[in-house]
């Protein structure tokens, strides 16, 4: 993260799905978000790679981002809530242990490691 520019803890916006804010059904497991805007040495677009975990909230795990460029590395982000809580608010319709609804807009957050 470093070689990025990116400081811990720092936030970024990012998108599940380009277009109009909206909900979104997803499942658990592997997942991409993307980065909207540019953010220290990442550019706009980026795309961020990981896993979703469903439980009470739908958390996400960022391991790998892929610039527009095709450029690919590491990183570690977790995501979150718009209002600032950690993970993505569960919307009503979908009770699935392993699916939920959430909003396509989000907050990823570097991280020195996954809690």
């Amino acid at each position: 993260m470093a070689k990025l520019k990116i400081k811990l803890e720092d936030k970024h916006g990012a998108l599940f799905v380009f277009g109009r804010p909206q909900f979104i059904s997803v499942r658990e497991g592997p997942t991409e978000l993307i980065l909207a805007g540019p953010w220290a040495d990442m550019p706009s677009n980026t795309v961020l790679s990981g896993r979703l975990i469903v439980r009470d909230r739908v958390y996400g795990r960022l391991t790998w981002a892929t610039t527009p460029k095709g450029d690919s590395f590491p990183v570690c982000m977790e995501v979150y809530a718009e209002g600032g809580a950690r993970g993505m608010a569960r919307e009503p319709g979908d009770d699935s242990p392993s699916s939920a609804r959430i909003f396509t807009a989000a907050y990823v957050k570097a991280v020195g490691g996954f809690e």
